[in-house]
């Protein structure tokens, strides 16, 4: 058991070892369950031993509740004037870096019930950590996910603060020496990072990536498709503000990666404010939200949401159409979010299978009802009066007038008669033919009865559309039938919960080496050439562990060429060669719990569809039977109107 001294010379007692890190190590303190101490690896030089005195001078009680704010030196002699070799500080226990909370996979175990509103929640209080340190004066510089934790109730503290920019008393500011380059504004990108007084305006732009990469389930806000011509690595994207969410992707050319939150996802505030820090404004003193800006916008998100109704797992905000949640699980078949509490999936209070479906089919059917026929009219109807006496006048003329033309030419064989006279008598017979014919002419009635039937079937077209579209039976049996199809899949679900369960038994090996591939995280990998910014890349398309690698997986991944694609398959082998398969380990008790999940949010939706099934049939049949009700006496009428001046006409 190691002992050191505080700046007053009193002892400090270390005991187990909590942490090791870069610069130091992190322990136990032996007499207090709420202290640690930092001992660095290497006694820090004058300046660095002046800055932790000051920020120990510094310290008050805010910063001490959301920061892991140095509390005293600590040093090698008991008199408390030697070298500092370390600090002591409040210890933060089930505290994770917050890349354990907005990664999806990575959250499924090491935040296992959170839900959106929790991550809403540690957003809000990552921004009051940050407002707490803007307030003293003071700027984090090092913005990044590793020097952020979560607690378990959604409480963040700041760990890393010996790397903070601190504004002392008296003199000079002691800088911040490092920066993460995904989480530098573009106006710091490239330089030297040690040398610049930083901001709490260039902090804002970190926050603001933090909190994107909470709400947008680890995307980074420059990772997206870019379209114009080769790379666009993320500190590209940054300095140029090609934010890859943002409205305007003609100009920034650039847009989202596949299956993510779009940005309408958030509330109308929050995406201008994401906007702000992104675009080239935002560069400008004060030009980007402040960190309590953030946090009251968080806390009014938290207050615009809606449960989902087929996954309570699921948290949307109020305004949207439908669970963007729901719709990018179904297609990236990744879990966002757990769901552990079964009732919440249960089925509803009082559903009986048997009375909801009697209750369905007691609505009956809606029987088939063509439109009657022209045929079916006939029977009933016969031209008018006046067209069937003026018809057979005019075939009684055309009868005396055939008659009086061919008598002549008939006759003469036998009459002697000259040809001269016969010509003349047919040419006679002619005209008077013709002469009875025009007096007897129907063609204006023709003309008549034919615009009758034009304008029949004018009024008949959109009457027959209209039945066929309101009043046909086919939407009531295509409804009938996906109630069938819901009642029997609701019938066979624990059928299929066996089932499943006989394959996830089945499947234990690669079961257990998915898992295995799944626990080892890129974040934590040391691959060649894959630094922060293509780690941030990969997890915007969905690449979070060894076992979303595969090359298919990484051809839309931008930035990643065949080198690049090799280095990761390769380290996915590696990790994959140590695995061992252990059979005496059961199915996992995650997988059968998802299983479950799956199968009681499948039961509520279908209790949902059936519960509705009797009203919405019901409500079917009733415009149905009241569209016919309605067309079927006007088509009647019409087509009644057309079979009247088509036999008129026929008459005639």
């Amino acid at each position: 058991m190691r002992t050191f001294f505080d700046g007053s010379g009193q002892p400090v007692k270390l005991s187990g070892l909590l942490g090791k890190g870069g610069e130091g190590s992190v322990y136990s303190v032996a007499e207090s369950a709420d202290l640690a101490a930092k001992i660095y690896h290497h006694a820090p030089n004058s300046a660095m031993a002046a800055k932790l005195a000051a920020m120990v001078a510094l310290k008050t009680p805010a910063l001490l509740q959301m920061t892991a704010w140095p509390m005293e030196t600590l040093h090698s002699k008991s008199s408390g004037s030697g070298s500092v070799v370390g600090l002591l500080m409040r210890k933060v226990v089930e505290y994770k870096h917050a890349h354990a909370l907005y990664g999806p996979k990575s959250r499924r175990t090491e935040f296992a019930n959170a839900n959106w509103p929790f991550l809403i929640h540690a957003a809000a209080n990552a921004a009051r950590a940050f407002a707490t340190v803007h307030d003293h004066g003071h700027v984090i510089g090092d913005v990044n996910h590793s020097n952020v934790m979560i607690g378990p109730l959604a409480t963040v503290m700041m760990i890393d603060c010996d790397s903070f920019q601190i504004l002392p008393a008296q003199g000079s500011p002691f800088l911040c020496q490092v920066g993460v380059s995904t989480y530098t504004p573009p106006e710091l990108q490239g330089k030297a990072l040690n040398t610049i007084l930083r901001t709490a305006n260039h902090d804002n732009f970190g926050l603001a990536v933090l909190i994107f990469h909470l709400l947008f389930m680890g995307r980074h806000p420059f990772a997206g498709q870019f379209l114009g011509q080769g790379d666009m690595p993320i500190e590209a994207a940054i300095q140029d503000y090609r934010f890859a969410f943002g409205g305007d992707s003609s100009q920034t050319l650039m847009q989202p990666p596949p299956n993510t939150l779009p940005l309408a996802g958030i509330s109308t505030e929050l995406g201008q404010f994401l906007e702000r820090a992104f675009s080239s404004s935002g560069s400008n003193p004060g030009g980007r939200p402040a960190a309590r800006e953030w946090a009251h916008s968080l806390n009014q998100l938290a207050k615009e949401l809606k449960r989902c109704s087929a996954n309570p797992a699921h948290d949307y905000l109020r305004s949207m159409t439908g669970c963007p949640w729901c719709d990018i699980e179904r297609k990236t078949r990744v879990v966002l979010f757990n769901v552990h509490v079964l009732g919440t999936v249960a089925s509803p209070s009082g559903f009986e299978i048997t009375v909801v479906w009697e209750r369905i089919l007691s609505i009956g059917i809606v029987p088939p009802a063509p439109l009657p026929s022209p045929e079916s009219f006939a029977g009933s109807l016969q031209p008018v009066r006046g067209a069937r006496r003026k018809g057979g006048l005019r075939r009684i003329g055309n009868l005396i007038g055939l008659t009086l033309t061919l008598v002549p030419a008939g006759l003469l064989p036998f009459v002697a008669m000259s040809v001269a006279f016969t010509l003349w008598l047919t040419f006679g017979s002619v005209i008077v033919w013709l002469f009875i014919a025009r007096k007897l002419s129907t063609s204006q009635e023709q003309a008549v009865w034919r615009q009758k039937v034009v304008d029949a079937n004018l009024h008949l077209l959109p009457l027959e559309r209209n039945w066929k579209q309101y009043a046909s039976e086919s939407a009531f049996v295509e409804m009938r039938n996906k109630l069938e199809d819901a009642k029997q899949e609701y019938d066979l679900l624990p059928a299929a919960r066996q089932r499943l369960l006989q394959n996830l038994e089945a499947d234990r090996e690669r079961a257990q080496f998915e898992k295995h591939l799944e626990s080892a995280f890129l974040q934590a990998a040391t691959i060649s050439g894959i630094g922060p910014g293509r780690k941030a890349t990969l997890e915007s398309f969905g690449i979070e562990t060894a076992a979303d690698i595969s090359a298919a997986a990484l051809d839309p991944v931008p930035g990643f060429g065949p080198a690049l694609k090799s280095k990761l398959l390769a380290w996915r082998q590696a990790v994959g060669q140590s695995f061992v398969f252990d059979p005496t380990r059961g199915i996992d008790p995650g997988q059968v719990q998802a299983l479950d999940v799956s199968i009681a949010t499948r039961r509520k939706e279908l209790e949902q569809v059936l519960l509705a099934g009797a009203g919405q049939l019901d409500g079917l049949k009733a415009r149905i039977l009241s569209a016919r009700s309605e067309l079927l006496p006007a088509f009647e009428t019409h087509m009644r109107n057309r079979v009247q001046a088509e036999l008129n006409l026929r008459a005639l």
